[in-house]
């Protein structure tokens, strides 16, 4: 018998990232999104493919509310990862996401 599918893995048993937890439905009205990525290290480690940062703007019971979301794609000779990260009301700050994605490219680079 396989091992059981918990409800934090997708279906090849690695850990899903937090959006894809998220509610089929925001509740709320007039939802607006942009997401926007930039190929490229834009300056910081070789490895880096991409960033991506997002924004999904809600409206519920008379307040608005922001999601932002940060995204960054990395490579090396044996894996591929990503640094996620999310926060509601203000944008995740540069001195917050450079270090771990350093951290991570460091790491895929020596697969």
């Amino acid at each position: 018998m396989p091992p059981r599918k918990r409800p934090w893995q997708n279906a090849w048993g690695c850990a899903t990232p937090t959006p894809t937890r998220w509610p089929r439905r925001i509740p709320g009205t007039s939802p607006s999104a942009s997401l926007t990525f930039t190929p490229g290290s834009a300056g910081g480690p070789a490895n880096v493919v991409a960033t991506g940062t997002g924004t999904i703007k809600v409206t519920a019971n008379g307040k608005q509310v922001a999601i932002y979301q940060n995204l960054t794609f990395i490579t090396g000779p044996l894996i591929q990862a990503q640094v996620v990260a999310g926060s509601f009301g203000t944008p995740v700050p540069p001195s917050f996401m450079k270090p771990l994605v350093a951290a991570v490219a460091t790491r895929a680079a020596k697969g």
